[in-house]
């Protein structure tokens, strides 16, 4: 091999070995972002079925103002930036009963059907995150 060749070669694999970093630098940003994104969904829908299941199982409002506040604060806020379409209908209609109940003209246990509903959508919301864990088999 000439010594034009050898370089040639060098450069070759150094730029080979150059586009392999880039790729792999951007898969690695990606796969942690998506990681972070869904361990934060996670967090989000926990705390958001809390609220929601407090407030459904309350023998009256004024014992859950509290939750209430922290459940229109993910309505609001946080949720709506890593809420799935299903989550968000079910967020709605537990919300808009949660008006009624708020305005004293029907029972918190009037939600508890709408909690259950807004907790299994979070949980198939999750499932499609993290399938190969298994989740369906917790069932």
């Amino acid at each position: 091999m000439t010594q034009i060749e050898i370089n040639t070669v060098t450069m070759a694999v150094g730029i080979i070995t150059a586009i392999f970093a880039i790729i792999q630098y951007g898969l690695t940003k990606r796969s942690e972002f998506r990681k972070r994104f869904w361990e934060e969904q996670l967090e989000i829908y926990k705390r958001t079925c809390v609220a929601a299941s407090s407030i459904a199982t309350a023998k009256a409002i004024t014992a859950v103002e509290k939750e209430c506040e922290t459940f229109w604060r993910l309505y609001w806020g946080e949720l709506s930036i890593l809420e799935s379409k299903a989550v968000k209908t079910a967020m709605e209609a537990f919300g808009n009963q949660l008006r009624i109940v708020e305005a004293e003209q029907s029972s918190p246990q009037s939600l508890e059907q709408l909690s259950y509903r807004l907790a299994r959508a979070c949980r198939a919301s999750l499932e499609k995150t993290w399938d190969p864990v298994g989740i369906d088999d917790l069932s």
